[in-house]
């Protein structure tokens, strides 16, 4: 199961011991449907074979948590880096 918590450990252990400066986070959700489904729908919004870009921020914990585990879909998180 993917929380918020996770997201955030994720992010932490993705930054560079030497770049010190550099704040990652991930901020979107990349969101598709698996090959072979047009479509599909969870957590209020419908997804395709084109990436539905989503803010993580706007997600509710169980939203994020039923898009990221769900089967038919593939999620990308997307970090965005910030100077500290």
């Amino acid at each position: 199961m993917v929380t918020r918590k996770h997201v955030t450990a994720d992010a932490e252990q993705a930054q560079q011991p030497e770049a010190a400066e550099l704040e990652v986070r991930f901020v979107y959700m990349d969101v598709r449907t698996r090959p072979g489904a047009d479509r599909f729908c969870r957590a209020g919004y419908c997804f395709g074979p084109d990436p539905l870009r989503l803010r993580v921020a706007d997600l509710s914990d169980a939203d994020m948590t039923n898009i990221a585990d769900e089967p038919m879909l593939v999620v990308e998180f997307v970090a965005e880096e910030d100077k500290a």
